[in-house]
């Protein structure tokens, strides 16, 4: 603890401001990481300005729930730790609770949050930006996944609770075959149906229907709208975006994740810590 104390003490006579010092804090952080990840924004109380900002890393063994992630979020607003506390935690899942890169969890994980100690609860304006902090930071996540070159934003809709959406929706993006399929643009929808049976959260399968990038891909029934050529060539995007209709309620909720590549493979079969 000594020599960790001494540590502190002289980093903390070398703190500096800006853009800069931002990307340099990213950029230390990094392992696997191929860029940087920095997210911020600023909202007003009155008319003083305020501003939420983090950075975060991860790239490798992340998944629902966290993994080898770790993020750091800070805002200038004074805050009571409790009300700092309750505006994370929804902001946390649903942000970096709801994304996935390989489907393994690790011990590491961590978000932390900072600030003036103050009074009261915290603002909306503070709880939206906290939000879209934690959202940005995850969704740069899983671009950088390692190996990745498409990324799935996975919303499930019509789903009796929020608890559902999000264990279906979790399914969905942690399925090795459906990352496997989005790398090889195989229009399979039934990887996708069968991580969401896997959730064992209730499914009609009379009632549910499926679109690709907006456009109806399977309807009610598991009838076909698009041809296989057209489902193949929506996946040629390198954001691809499907929504999954339960058909049961008014619930919802959406993950992201990335696809698995050779190179995800080649990666993990070569690093070692």
């Amino acid at each position: 603890m000594d020599r960790i104390q001494k540590g502190l003490e002289r980093a903390v006579e070398q703190l500096e401001s800006g853009g800069k010092s931002a990307h340099d804090a990213a950029e230390a952080i990094m392992t696997t990481d191929r860029v940087p990840k920095m997210a911020a924004y600023a909202f007003y109380r009155g008319k003083k300005r305020y501003v939420v900002g983090g950075i975060a890393k991860g790239s490798g063994m992340i998944s629902p729930s966290l993994a080898t992630m770790l993020a750091f979020i800070a805002t200038d607003l004074p805050l009571a730790q409790g009300a700092l506390q309750r505006a994370l935690r929804p902001a946390v899942e649903e942000s970096f609770n709801m994304i996935s890169v390989d489907g393994d969890m690790s011990t590491n994980d961590a978000v932390y949050a900072f600030a003036p100690s103050g009074r009261g609860a915290a603002p909306p304006e503070l709880a939206a930006a906290l939000r879209q902090v934690c959202l940005d930071l995850a969704h740069a996540m899983v671009a950088d996944g390692e190996g990745a070159t498409k990324t799935l934003a996975m919303r499930v809709s019509g789903a009796r609770t929020p608890a559902q959406a999000r264990a279906i929706a979790r399914a969905i993006i942690n399925s090795n075959l459906v990352k496997t399929a989005l790398y090889g643009e195989d229009p399979n929808w039934g990887r996708v149906l069968s991580a969401a049976g896997s959730a064992r959260a209730g499914l009609d399968p009379e009632a549910w229907s499926l679109t690709l990038n907006g456009k109806p891909w399977v309807e009610r029934g598991g009838i076909e709208a698009l041809s296989e050529a057209e489902a193949r060539r929506e996946l040629e995007e390198t954001n691809v975006i499907m929504e999954l209709c339960l058909g049961m309620g008014a619930a919802d909720a959406t993950g992201w994740c990335c696809d698995i590549s050779r190179d995800y493979v080649r990666i993990n079969a070569s690093y070692r810590t």
